[in-house]
């Protein structure tokens, strides 16, 4: 149970992490906080990722025209909404993790459901859910935004990270069902899950990004991590600042 709870508790932190792009800057100010001048800019960075995938759902779910507009807007102001509270939990608990944000990850994931059955049909909330996953897509679309991969890859790309995406929510949630047995034995099908992803991603993004993930650990799509999207591009300035450029 304890391992089960720790690693479910990871999973929240580093979606709670994800999120905070969005609503820092707000809080913040040019030039304030964590992100520094750069604070605006990650906003802007992480909306840009949240619109390519929101795009992406949409595509695969059947969109068009008005209904496409329409869906894209929601998903992105979900987005910003989920990262506000976030955002607030994160302002009053004094930092990321445990129960607490467990249940608000949680919480994050039923929103999100809910615009999905708002705003599709029953069939494409239900493909859309999947590809979406428990999150994590649009902070690695940011990080490879950051790197200047170009969009055209980036969606290129986006059908194998959300095929990884969904697997890793499918690996989490027999977890749950375990109720904690297992944890080494799913952090090695992550690890497969990644190198066979990472293989599949580096002649579309390159051999330096591919190997960021592969190298990710316990994420949700790709981020967060000792060499990971995250924190590799932490230690190089930041992933909307000074990180590696795409070939």
């Amino acid at each position: 149970m304890k391992e089960w709870k720790r690693v479910l508790g990871l999973t929240a932190m580093f979606a709670a992490l994800a999120m905070f792009s969005f609503a820092a800057p707000a809080e913040q100010g040019p030039g304030g906080g964590r992100a520094g001048a750069g604070g605006e800019g990650r906003a802007k960075q992480m909306k840009e990722a949240a619109t390519i995938v929101a795009k992406y759902v949409g595509k695969e779910v059947g969109l068009t025209g008005d209904k496409m507009d329409k869906f894209v807007a929601a998903y992105v102001a979900e987005q910003e909404a989920a990262s506000k509270r976030m955002m607030e939990a994160f302002k009053a608990g004094g930092g990321a993790g445990g129960d607490a944000f467990l249940k608000l990850n949680q919480e994050n994931q039923k929103a999100m459901q809910a615009m999905l059955q708002a705003n599709l049909t029953e069939e494409q909330a239900k493909k859309a859910a999947g590809i979406i996953g428990m999150g994590g897509l649009d902070r690695t679309v940011a990080t490879w935004l950051g790197a200047n991969l170009e969009e055209a890859k980036i969606n290129q790309a986006l059908p194998a990270l959300a095929k990884y995406n969904k697997a890793a929510a499918e690996l989490m949630q027999k977890m749950r069902e375990k109720q904690g047995a297992g944890g080494e034995e799913m952090r090695a099908e992550l690890q497969k899950l990644r190198e066979a992803t990472a293989k599949e991603l580096a002649p579309i993004i390159g051999e330096e990004l591919a190997t960021r993930f592969r190298e990710s650990r316990m994420t949700m799509g790709g981020f967060g991590g000792r060499g990971g999207a995250g924190g590799e591009g932490r230690r190089r300035g930041g992933e909307g600042g000074a990180a590696p450029k795409a070939k």
